[in-house]
């Protein structure tokens, strides 16, 4: 009998965190009613060491929550290889996106929604234009050399 969902090529996510620093005009978040906290560091470990046993891969390490609020998004990475994380890039200053290209991260998703200044704050609600456009300039020339698929999603 064929299996109802194959594991082997399923899209997984794992969201570390449920808490965001944003809300945006597109995402649910703020209606969900669900509390905003982290993952347990044990329940990672554990998922990690289950997915690995089950020959399950997390394509991504987020969901609605901001991965980067994460506070140890760094080892999380290593526990999962193979998946990205996408942000809305506020907190991924020069210090932040050192630590993750020091970790086995392949993908990562820089998500802006437009590339307009006038229109960012209507979607991004929370966000500063200037500041994310220095963190992913910043990012883009940190991550030279690395082996690291940057997406910029505008």
């Amino acid at each position: 009998m064929r299996p109802i969902l194959d594991l082997s090529t399923a899209k997984i996510g794992v969201e570390l965190t449920s808490r965001c620093n944003l809300r945006c005009g597109m995402c649910p978040m703020g209606n969900l009613g669900r509390p905003e906290d982290d993952m347990p560091w044990w329940l990672v470990e554990k998922v990690a060491a289950d997915f690995r046993e089950n020959g399950i891969q997390a394509r991504w390490l987020h969901e609605m929550g901001e991965p980067l609020l994460y506070p140890r998004l760094a080892e999380a990475i290593d526990l999962f290889p193979g998946a990205g994380v996408s942000t809305n890039v506020m907190m991924l200053d020069e210090s932040y996106g050192r630590e993750l290209l020091a970790t086995s991260l392949q993908r990562i998703r820089l998500c802006v929604d437009t590339v307009t200044a006038e229109v960012y704050p209507e979607i991004r609600r929370g966000g500063r234009w200037t500041e994310v456009v220095d963190n992913i300039r910043t990012f883009l020339e940190l991550s030279k050399g690395h082996d690291i698929r940057v997406e910029i999603q505008k």
